[in-house]
């Protein structure tokens, strides 16, 4: 199981979430938890805060993480929409 390293960024975004938002979220983390390899489950964005992993969360919004494989930690970047998380439309 990965543990979690949470960005101020992620904590204040993921409150402002609608409660059922947080739970996808919430659901949608527990799976990243419990995979091998959390990478897989994302597609790899090089050019996205450094080199990161952006996950679905239902049709418009998305997680952002990074994972550290040798601490088996997953470090929470960001939540939002596409805009958000991207910049751009």
């Amino acid at each position: 199981m990965w543990k979690f390293e949470i960005d101020h960024t992620f904590k204040s975004r993921f409150k402002n979430l609608s409660p059922e938002l947080q739970k996808r979220v919430k659901d949608a983390l527990l799976e990243l938890a419990n995979v091998d390899n959390p990478g897989l489950l994302g597609v790899y964005k090089p050019h996205l805060y450094g080199g990161s992993f952006s996950y679905h969360v239902g049709r418009n919004y998305r997680i952002i993480y990074r994972d550290i494989h040798p601490k088996h930690v997953i470090e929470l970047i960001h939540v939002g929409d596409h805009k958000q998380s991207y910049g751009n439309d």
